[in-house]
């Protein structure tokens, strides 16, 4: 069921809230300050019962933006690592079946969930998508839809502390190319250019094109070096911002209870299907000599835009991770007609609700 269209006072309400988390969390030294600062305002303010949302053509724009910035990462050192690639995604199919059958099985048997909204709770990313595909299963969509988000937010909120922790090195911002600030002139090329790829990609039919777009046609202008000026900070944190309320924002209308209850589902088989993930990851990032983190990455079950974010924070390749990400739901796609096709309802069937 689509949401309601968001006007503008909601949505500056929102950009607010999540622009004062972004803060918070800077005092304190957070990593990845404003995306995970705002995330956490706006997810609290949302399970709070305060009316939150982004307004869709803002979200669309920066998501142009965001791929633009995960193309600006691409330089030719990137290009000549590409045959590398086909290795770690042959091992991304393998992976995403060990992880949905693995998340699916812990969630039936610990937390007692019917198979086919354990099993849509398992897939990895492609939010959307798998909420569009709760509605034709007869499955549970308010919980797939908080296992789906609290899975995200695990990721943004816990990874960079753990990274942290354990001695790794994350800035407060993420990798720029090492030139100068882009000039205004260059900076309306590059996001004319990425409008137009975002089109092209749509046309296409291309998963997640405002991304994968913007994405591609900022590589082809920095891969060849024709350009290798950083995006302005300011713009960076607006950036963090926007993704961050975009994804707390998806709490809205949650019940306490059944978050709480079902939460608790979700960060347990994050970390079950974390895990698979780096048994995965480890051998094939040894094989191809690549860092373990960045295939983990790419192969954690995250949404794309969160998981390239960290990428960049770790100063790693984004482009990697973002493109394994999108090559998932492409074969999220193959894979949905046998994963769930004995749970899809019969026309004459309704939703299932949420007691």
């Amino acid at each position: 069921m689509a949401r309601p269209p968001i006007n503008a006072e909601t949505t500056a309400k929102t950009l607010a809230i999540g622009a004062a988390g972004g803060v918070v969390f800077w005092l304190f030294g957070m990593p990845l300050a404003f995306l995970s600062g705002s995330a956490a305002a706006v997810a609290g303010a949302a399970l709070a019962g305060y009316k939150v949302g982004v307004n869709e053509d803002l979200r669309e724009f920066f998501i142009v933006l965001l791929g633009l910035t995960l193309g600006a990462t691409v330089t030719p050192d990137t290009l000549a690592l590409l045959p590398r690639w086909p290795v770690t995604l042959a091992g991304l199919a393998a992976a995403m079946l060990s992880i949905m059958w693995s998340g699916a099985f812990y969630l039936e048997r610990v937390h007692g969930l019917d198979r086919a909204t354990a099993r849509l709770s398992s897939m990895p990313g492609a939010l959307n998508f798998v909420m569009a595909l709760s509605l034709e299963t007869n499955s549970d969509p308010r919980r797939v839809a908080i296992i789906q988000i609290v899975r995200i937010m695990a990721i943004l909120l816990l990874l960079p502390s753990l990274v942290t922790l354990f001695g790794g090195r994350m800035s407060g911002g993420i990798y720029q190319p090492a030139g100068d600030i882009v000039k205004p002139l260059q900076l309306i090329v590059l996001i004319a250019a990425g409008l137009l790829g975002a089109r092209v990609f749509k046309r296409l039919g291309t998963p997640a094109p405002a991304l994968f777009g913007a994405m591609v046609a900022a590589a082809f202008l920095y891969g060849p070096g024709l350009l290798n000026s950083a995006m302005p900070h300011p713009l960076l944190i607006a950036i963090f911002v926007v993704l961050g309320s975009m994804i707390g924002s998806n709490f809205a209308g949650a019940d306490m209870r059944l978050f709480v209850e079902t939460a608790i589902a979700g960060i347990g088989s994050l970390i079950v299907s974390g895990l698979v993930a780096l048994a995965w990851a480890l051998p094939l990032a040894w094989l191809v000599g690549l860092p373990a983190t960045q295939v983990w990455l790419a192969y954690a079950p995250g949404g794309v835009e969160t998981t390239a974010l960290l990428a960049m924070a770790l100063g790693l390749d984004a482009a990697f991770v973002s493109s394994h990400h999108i090559m998932r739901v492409i074969i999220l796609n193959m894979l949905v007609p046998f994963w769930l096709s004995p749970y899809m309802r019969k026309p004459d069937e309704k939703p299932a609700q949420t007691p």
